[in-house]
């Protein structure tokens, strides 16, 4: 028979264990209070944790960065860069003009997000920046960069890859108008490219100057698109698009109250980026999160406007 002595603690660790559990209550107590007080989203210093590798914050009226992660890091921009091509559409054509979808929709990659267009729809100008920025359709954006990019050839009509490196000329023409001089972008709809970089600096300053232009804000701040009644059976289709931007929807776990925008991004290489704006009591502001995770690209964005309204006292 084998006898096992089992050895009781001391006395003085008995002690140690029956206070720490009698204390437990208090320090959980303490770490909810701490919770409340530091908001969701931040720091024991009262700045915001992100996950993302960069982002910043900004006043959309004034410009003025409020709070910044690596803000000239380059990054990859992923499908923010339609925000860039939305603006340029959105002020190059008439919204009411209808095009005709071409062979350039084969331009878009296979495994790439599309807003449904087929060869020979017919399609109005305002509602293809809609395809462009609400189901983030790639297809969209290369329709869009060959008829702006044709306009740059007068009396000409180039083949349609022509026209789409025209096009990528005016994006990088427009960004360094803007100021944002470190980005450099390859095509229309922010597909991987080694060479397409941009910034959170960079883009915020995009996406400020985008949000400016009344058609621009107006679409990117729809949860949805409606079928307009101007669309018949045949070639003039009828399409509902619902945007991605989590934000903005009030049936998500996600939504942020105020919210007005604008662009959702991901790919593998880029992570999941986010340009969001919203607006309190008339001020309004806009984040940039770029290479988040698929949750952190919600909770960051919400950590960061949090942050930004609280610094105005709102």
């Amino acid at each position: 028979m084998i006898k096992v002595r089992i050895r009781l603690p001391s006395r003085r660790v008995r002690r140690i264990f029956t206070r720490g559990v009698r204390l437990a209550p208090a320090f959980a107590l303490f770490a909810a209070a701490a919770a409340i007080l530091l908001g969701p989203g931040r720091d024991p210093d009262g700045l915001p944790q992100v996950k993302a590798r960069c982002a910043i914050v900004m006043d959309a009226a004034t410009g003025g960065i409020l709070y910044a992660k690596n803000p000239d890091l380059p990054a990859y921009p992923a499908s923010t860069a339609k925000i860039l091509t939305g603006l340029i559409a959105a002020e190059e054509c008439d919204p009411e003009e209808w095009i005709t979808v071409g062979p350039e929709i084969r331009f878009a990659p296979r495994d790439s997000s599309r807003a449904g267009l087929r060869l020979g729809d017919r399609i109005r100008m305002e509602d293809l920046i809609r395809g462009l920025m609400l189901p983030s359709g790639n297809d969209a954006a290369y329709v869009l960069a060959v008829r702006v990019g044709r306009s740059r050839f007068p009396g000409l009509s180039p083949a349609p890859k022509a026209a789409v490196a025209r096009f990528v000329d005016m994006m990088n023409e427009r960004a360094r108008r803007i100021g944002a001089k470190q980005s450099r972008f390859t095509s229309p709809d922010g597909y991987h490219d080694s060479r397409q970089v941009t910034t959170a600096r960079d883009l915020a300053l995009i996406a400020r100057e985008a949000m400016a232009h009344p058609l621009f804000r107006k679409i990117v701040g729809s949860s949805i698109s409606i079928p307009d009644p101007a669309y018949r059976t045949g070639r003039r289709q009828a399409w509902a698009w619902e945007n991605r931007n989590k934000l903005l929807d009030a049936s998500s776990p996600y939504h942020y109250d105020g919210s007005t925008g604008i662009k959702t991004g991901h790919t593998t290489e880029a992570g999941y980026c986010l340009a969001s704006s919203a607006c309190r009591a008339g001020r309004e502001l806009i984040s940039i999160v770029l290479n988040s995770t698929e949750a952190g690209v919600w909770t960051d964005s919400a950590a960061l406007l949090d942050f930004g309204f609280h610094s105005a006292g709102l």
